[in-house]
């Protein structure tokens, strides 16, 4: 006895194997969805659409107050509180030493 597969014979016709219809029905069919349960899951979880909305959202608000905020005043304000921050002082200063080798 000899087996031989057909690849043209898969799909609505018989399969060469079994001669038996094909067990999975074809994308679109109405029982396609209850035997590839695999093929229907969510590729974002609930939180990450949730996240992503807000981030939608907040982006108008924000872009409209960095338009409104004076730049030179925040450089300025940065510059005035960097040696009040000890990361920022231990940062510039390993910097320093970095630069002088």
């Amino acid at each position: 006895m000899v087996i031989c597969f057909w690849l043209e014979r898969l799909g609505a016709k018989p399969d060469a194997l079994t001669r038996c219809w094909d067990v999975y029905p074809k994308e679109g069919d109405t029982g396609y969805a209850s035997v590839n349960p695999q093929n229907f899951r969510p590729i974002f979880t609930e939180e990450q659409l949730i996240s992503s909305l807000q981030a939608i959202y907040l982006e108008e608000p924000v872009l409209q107050a960095s338009v409104l905020m004076d730049i030179k005043k925040l450089h300025s304000d940065i510059l005035s509180s960097l040696p009040n921050d000890p990361e920022a002082v231990a940062g510039l200063q390993h910097v320093k030493k970095g630069h002088n080798r």
